[in-house]
């Protein structure tokens, strides 16, 4: 039974990093969009070795030392695991909810001048920016920044969040700045879901 823990480190089997961990800045919080959606994220710094491969993602141009990384979920009436017409409409629905929050935090986080992008949950490349050659992995960067349980099905890895278990839909954003501004970033984007 897995019981719920704020704020790990980056690392585990696959990607562990004795050195220069990922903190956490902001515990996992619930936010209640205008239009009654909802969704949870936390923000958490990014490790050396994670920043690594970010650079695949994201390009060579930004400052990894300041990347921070935000999970985030939103729960779902279905199981997304299972197929069919209306799991691909709660999925376009949730991936849309998802896009206008993270436009809303992107927009006021680069209007301070600093850099902001999120990543499409069905391709892991990022939206803002230019598609390299790496791609951002949301399962298992929820399980590497929050340690939550994951599911290996051997064709693909299910995430089971510790309140909506498999019925939740992961996806992350990202920036460079001050978390204390992303945090106020995330808060005023209940308005625009």
């Amino acid at each position: 039974t897995h019981t719920h823990t704020f704020c790990f480190f980056w690392g585990g089997v696959a990607m562990s990093d004795t050195a220069g961990k990922a903190v956490c800045y902001t515990e996992p919080t619930t936010l209640q969009g205008g239009s009654g959606a909802q969704l949870e994220y936390s923000i958490h710094g990014v490790s050396r070795r994670m920043s690594r491969h970010m650079a695949d993602i994201f390009g060579p141009s930004i400052d990894y030392t300041a990347m921070l990384a935000v999970p985030v979920f939103q729960p779902s009436d279905l199981d997304l695991v299972g197929v069919g017409a209306a799991v691909e409409e709660e999925k376009d629905r949730l991936l849309e909810v998802f896009f206008k929050f993270s436009r809303a935090v992107c927009a006021a986080v680069r209007d301070t001048g600093a850099w902001a992008d999120f990543t499409d949950p069905a391709s892991g490349f990022p939206v803002l920016g230019d598609r390299l050659t790496g791609f951002y992995p949301d399962v298992l960067g929820a399980q590497m920044l929050l340690r939550y349980d994951v599911i290996d099905t051997g064709c693909c890895k299910i995430l089971r969040h510790p309140r909506w278990e498999t019925k939740v839909y992961p996806s992350h954003l990202f920036a460079t700045c001050d978390p204390a501004v992303l945090d106020k970033a995330c808060r005023d984007a209940a308005a625009s879901f």
